[in-house]
């Protein structure tokens, strides 16, 4: 009931979440691999059951919006959690702004992502095995969210770590360990070979680095400039076209013209430190 009338109060989007449904209905012919591929294959997927691209649309909207409460709610009480208590934080997390109103999509796709992959952990009771698992999680859900392939190297820091120390004190390593890390490692690396590496995938592929960048510089810029506040939103590609020409990552335009993008950082760091 809670999502029967969504199509009555849901306004239809384009921009980010409308590039992202129509690499999902192109996934099997022309896929954008720098446009959240993952996501795009959760969109190929839903198509098979629903193909009105407004439809999918809607359909997208509310599973997303329900299935992350529901995954949050089977973790708490993995983690022993009351159901009760899960449930009441759960069923107001569904019902927050925060998730309602999350846009684009991708976000809450991620979090379904990670929070299977934590939920499969606590199936293990040893800690290499559980870390092993979220990094799993964590390598493919940086296909929707590149800044997560840090965290991602963190975790397989932290997992050879704890693996050399044990090697070290000469404590037995599980054979479960030693599966879950080849079969993680491995498919990395195919996952790599694929899509390419999700948070240095500059080159081509719809240039979905350039294009987050960019409308971030145009922001600042129509501020330097004094210029209509909705023109970072409307013209970012000729913002950048004018200060930078026809580049196609930030490595090609900190070559071609530096000094405006010193100029972004600097903005940028003095705005954090004045707001928190």
């Amino acid at each position: 009931m809670y999502l029967a009338n969504t199509h009555k109060y849901v306004d239809v989007l384009g921009w980010d979440e409308g590039l992202y449904m129509q690499n999902g209905l192109l996934f099997d012919t022309k896929l954008q691999k720098a446009w959240g591929p993952v996501y795009a294959a959760w969109y190929y997927l839903l198509h098979l059951f629903q193909s009105h691209p407004l439809k999918l649309y809607l359909l997208n909207f509310q599973v997303l919006t329900i299935v992350p409460g529901i995954l949050f709610y089977i973790y708490w009480t993995r983690l022993k959690i009351r159901p009760l208590a899960a449930a009441i934080v759960a069923m107001f997390y569904i019902a927050s702004h925060v998730n309602f109103y999350s846009w684009p999509k991708i976000s809450l796709f991620t979090l379904v992502v990670l929070a299977l992959a934590f939920i499969v952990s606590t199936f293990f009771e040893n800690a290499i095995n559980r870390l092993i698992t979220v990094a799993g999680g964590v390598i493919v859900a940086s296909y929707m969210r590149p800044e997560l392939y840090l965290a991602y190297l963190l975790l397989i820091l932290i997992i050879f770590f704890l693996i050399g120390k044990g090697l070290v004190k000469r404590q037995g390593i599980q054979k479960t360990t030693w599966g879950l890390l080849v079969l993680l490692l491995v498919g990395t690396a195919v996952f790599q070979k694929w899509l390419g590496n999700p948070l240095f995938n500059f080159e081509g592929e719809g240039g979905r680095a350039i294009a987050a960048f960019g409308q971030h510089f145009a922001y600042n810029y129509t501020i330097w400039n004094h210029l209509r506040p909705d023109r970072w939103q409307l013209h970012a590609a000729i913002i950048i076209q004018e200060v930078f020409g026809n580049v196609e990552n930030l490595g090609e335009a900190i070559k071609t013209n530096p000094q405006p993008i010193y100029h972004h950082f600097y903005s940028n760091l003095i705005h954090f430190l004045s707001n928190t």
